[in-house]
């Protein structure tokens, strides 16, 4: 500094300083990115530099430019931010590629640097990739198929093997349309492919029914062109359909039908509703009781649309519930058996006697009287209606005393009709007979008993001989009346016929009872020397013969007749001398027919 200053007219000041800059540079002059699925996104890194800056660089922006410019953009930091002295800022750029291939770009960075250049530049690049789906064949066609039958096909999903192929991700695989249950898909869950890489699907048809049969088998991945892959499926169902036209249901029920007759036939048809031919290889009864039921009709062969009939009755061989079943075998695949269940009941009249108790005990009667009659009732304890179809008919000693109204009769279940017999016994004891009433093709055979009854008279003897019987003297006898009958003996009278003096004793029997006897007694006293004889005659009502017993009676008078010998009464001892015994003998004789009794001498 020049001054006027007379002692130091210059004076001279030191004077220092730094100069400072700030240097923009980057860490590389290109980013490349890499494959990127296009329009997804994918990011790389660039660095800002101020390594040999002394203050802090301005980073006020980035700007892209170029070819494919918008498929770029720095998503961080945000801008505009600054660089440290010396140091680097990371700057984050993102590719979303909007196109398969390569894609470039330019990156400006806007900063405050003081060198040349002051905005550095990096090229910018990434390949935009996608998965690219394809199925081998455009459909599936199964052509005919038999209902029930499974038939598979296969078909190949691929990723195409371009460089530009990223991995194709299937996230599901279904069957969808019109028939997607008559379809079964293999692998059914998600896969992934790499480029070039394949999967084979498996897709079984199983018909459900017969015709046209449709779906779709649908593949989702993430091929953003074909996001759904959608692959037709055709087949046809092709065969026999077997369908029951008649009966209406599935049971013909012939309901009561009586035993021994058959009732009226029903018919079972089925028709051919497919759109192949329908064999019939046979139709039979099966079941409980096939043997109740008859069937007429056997193997068929049915163009599509046709028909063929069967026809069956039921003709029970018991009574209660009978029960079979028509089965008929066809070659529907579907139903191969068509079975209609029959039923029926068995029905039966039967005609029994409900009154009285069997065998019909008739009242016991007199030999050659008649009994009262006897009320039969019949009732018809089955299940149909019984035809009595003629008169009821019994051989003696049995006989109708009322007979049925005139036959034919019908009667219905517990329908009831009477008739009354009667018995004529013609001899004593139990009899044994029968009642035979016809009806619906068979005899009900009804059993009688009767007994008869009658008083047998006979004798313990025919004859009576007293013998001698001393005049005078009283002598008593007994028979015996027997009644070996079944009824009390009537005895009308006991007569004597003859000598006087042979005479019946007192209570003589008015009646002697079944299996009984009777005592009667018979005296003899004659009254004169001499042979008596009488008749006792007995008069009953027995039924044998003879039916009037007699018993001969005799006796002898007698008396005695005493003779002394000697005659004379005068004995003559002759000389005997005194106090000795003398003897002489007298003889006293009973020249009589009657004992004697010398009372004193």
């Amino acid at each position: 500094i020049n001054s006027n200053d007379p002692v130091d007219a210059d004076e001279a000041v030191s004077l220092t300083g730094t100069g400072t800059t700030a240097v923009s540079g980057v860490t590389a002059t290109s980013l490349a990115i890499g494959s990127t699925v296009v329009n997804q996104t994918r990011t790389g890194t660039v660095g800002v530099t101020n390594t040999t800056g002394t203050v802090a660089l301005a980073l006020d922006g980035a700007t892209i430019t170029g070819t494919n410019a918008a498929d770029f953009s720095v998503i961080a930091p945000a801008l505009p931010t600054t660089v440290a002295a010396a140091g680097t800022t990371t700057l984050t750029v993102q590719c979303r590629p909007s196109a398969v291939g390569t894609r470039t770009a330019t990156l400006t960075v806007d900063t405050d640097g003081d060198n040349t250049p002051q905005d550095p530049t990096v090229a910018l690049s990434c390949v935009g990739t996608k998965p690219d789906i394809a199925f081998s064949a455009p459909s599936l066609a199964y052509g005919n198929v038999a209902p029930g039958t499974a038939s598979p096909l296969t078909v190949t999903v691929s990723n195409a093997s371009a460089a530009t192929t990223s991995t194709l991700a299937v996230s599901s695989v279904s069957l969808v349309g019109t028939d997607p249950g008559d379809f079964v898909v293999s692998p059914s869950t998600g896969f992934s492919l790499a480029a070039g890489a394949t999967q084979v699907l498996t897709v079984t048809f199983t018909p459900q029914a017969l015709g046209a049969r449709a779906a779709t088998l649908r593949v989702v991945s993430d091929d953003q062109e074909t996001p759904t892959g959608d692959l037709p499926l055709t087949g046809t169902g092709f065969g026999p359909e077997i369908t029951r036209t008649a009966p209406g249901g599935s049971t013909i029920a012939f309901g009561d039908v009586q035993l021994t007759t058959t009732s009226a036939s029903q018919s079972i048809t089925v028709k051919n509703d497919g759109n192949a031919s329908l064999t019939v290889n046979s139709a039979t009864l099966i079941g409980s009781h096939p043997g109740d039921f008859t069937l007429s009709g056997g193997a068929a062969s049915l163009a599509p649309a046709a028909s063929a009939t069967w026809s069956v009755s039921c003709e029970p061989t018991a009574t209660g519930a009978r029960a079979a079943t028509v089965r008929i075998a066809s070659n529907d695949v579907s139903e191969p058996n068509t079975d209609v269940a029959l039923t029926c009941n068995g029905t039966q009249g039967d005609l029994t006697v409900s009154s009285p108790a069997t065998p019909v005990t008739l009242p016991t009667t007199d030999v050659g009287a008649v009994s009262v009659p006897v009320t039969i009732t019949l009732t018809n304890s089955g299940t149909a209606n019984v035809t009595i179809t003629g008169n009821a008919t019994t051989a003696a000693p049995f006989s109708i005393s009322t007979p049925l109204s005139a036959p034919p009769i019908t009667l219905t279940p517990g329908q009831t009709t009477s008739l009354a017999v009667r018995f004529t016994p013609t001899s004593n004891g139990t009899v044994n007979g029968s009642l035979a009433i016809p009806y619906d093709g068979t005899t009900l055979a009804v059993g009688l008993v009767g007994t008869g009854q009658a008083a047998t008279v006979s004798l313990s003897t025919g004859t009576i001989a007293f013998g001698n019987v001393v005049k005078g003297v009283l002598t008593s006898s007994t028979f015996t009346i027997n009644n070996t009958g079944s009824d009390v003996l009537d005895i009308a009278s006991i007569t004597r016929t003859g000598a006087t003096d042979i005479t019946l004793g007192a209570g003589l029997p008015p009646t002697v009872p079944a299996g009984g006897s009777a005592l009667v007694s018979v005296r003899c006293q004659p009254d004169g020397i001499g042979a008596r004889s009488a008749t006792i005659a007995i008069d009953t009502d027995a039924d044998n013969v003879p039916q009037d017993p007699a018993v001969a009676v005799s006796c002898t008078g007698v008396k005695p007749d005493i003779a002394i010998t000697p005659a004379s009464l005068a004995v003559a001892f002759g000389d005997v001398a005194p106090g000795t015994p003398a003897t002489s003998t007298v003889v006293v004789s009973n020249a009589g027919l009657a004992t004697t009794s010398l009372l004193t001498v």
